[in-house]
């Protein structure tokens, strides 16, 4: 056990040691391209969400717009089918009649 506690020690100082030459003139420590594809994955997913979040303001919105000018559709009456084959029908009688 202790020898591997030792070399976990051993490597976290020796990661220390390439961190701080990393940073020695305050230069960020360098980056890998998994990293770096990542992070411009991040921002194009930020960036579509910001525009997605515009986009359902927008429509909510119109929605409210809609509804508050009478144009939308709830609260009328909704024809049922029956009712229109029953209007087709009794026209297609007056057409032959």
């Amino acid at each position: 056990m202790e020898e591997l506690e030792k070399k976990s020690n051993e490597t976290l100082e020796a990661r220390k040691d390439e961190t701080a030459k990393d940073n020695d003139k305050g230069d960020k420590p360098k980056t890998t391209p998994l990293i770096a594809d990542a992070d411009k994955a991040a921002e194009k997913l930020e960036a579509a969400n910001q525009k997605r979040e515009e986009i359902l303001d927008r429509e909510e919105k119109l929605l409210a717009r809609r509804a508050l000018s009478g144009k939308a559709q709830a609260g009328t009456a909704v024809e049922s089918q029956d009712s229109k084959d029953q209007k087709e029908a009794d026209e297609r009688v007056k057409q032959f009649s």
